[in-house]
């Protein structure tokens, strides 16, 4: 069957991602549930999983979206009708980059003076849809991985082409980072290399440290796997 184009094959820039993101944050204002009750709902618990709350907790009905202000790649104002609990998200969008030159605190500080708003007001946030294994160290911000903004896809059921398409494309690539589980590594590409690092003793401090199930290395790849174990029999 050949596959169908995806949106996101083709826009793969930080700006095509930004607009995403934008696009389904401004869905969560509530003049849109009746419009398409399925995109408000995914627009809710994208918000909410930016808060790091229940869905249910997250307490507002108007959303205000702007992008690149400031340097800022998605400003979010969340308005519940009380000027004392409106809210304000700081997203700062990687893709394949990490993060540079203290960005997001930056951006955070800057919205405290301009606005006056108390700092428990302001949620500053970096979506990473790539593998940074940097930011497994503590940041003074919330992160949302690949994983987490999946698990805001894919109760999505409606119909719309470039939801399902982001969909897609996170989950292809998700698909192509653990396929060194199941690949000779003289098959692997970047994403491989990725998985596996994320994985191997080769890369000190990063997640998953200890591999949970075996790698298809080659005999080569197994010697470099198995080096802690032997050596700590040596």
């Amino acid at each position: 069957m050949t596959e169908k184009p995806n949106l996101f094959s083709h826009a793969r820039s930080e700006l095509a991602q930004d607009a995403m993101l934008a696009w389904m944050a401004a869905w969560a204002d509530a003049q849109h549930r009746a419009t398409d009750p399925n995109l408000h709902a995914l627009g809710r618990r994208f918000v909410a999983a930016l808060l790091g709350m229940p869905e249910q907790e997250a307490n507002f009905t108007r959303v205000e979206v702007q992008t690149q202000r400031r340097s800022v790649d998605v400003l979010i104002r969340l308005d519940s009708g009380d000027a004392a609990r409106e809210r304000w998200i700081v997203l700062e969008d990687k893709t394949e980059t990490g993060e540079h030159g203290n960005q997001v605190p930056r951006y955070q500080s800057a919205l405290i003076q301009e606005k006056g708003v108390t700092p428990d007001r302001v949620h500053p946030v970096m979506v990473r849809t790539g593998d940074a294994h940097d930011l497994q160290k503590e940041k003074p911000y919330a992160v949302l991985g690949r994983a987490d903004l999946l698990k805001v896809l894919e109760p999505y059921n409606g119909s719309n082409a470039i939801v399902q398409d982001f969909r897609d494309h996170l989950q292809a690539w998700s698909s192509e980072v653990a396929a060194f589980e199941s690949q000779h590594f003289s098959q692997w590409g970047g994403r491989q290399w990725q998985g596996a690092s994320s994985r191997s003793w080769l890369f000190p401090g990063r997640q998953n440290a200890a591999r949970s199930r075996p790698v298809h290395c080659g005999s080569f790849g197994s010697y470099l796997f198995d080096f802690p174990q032997r050596a700590r029999r040596q």
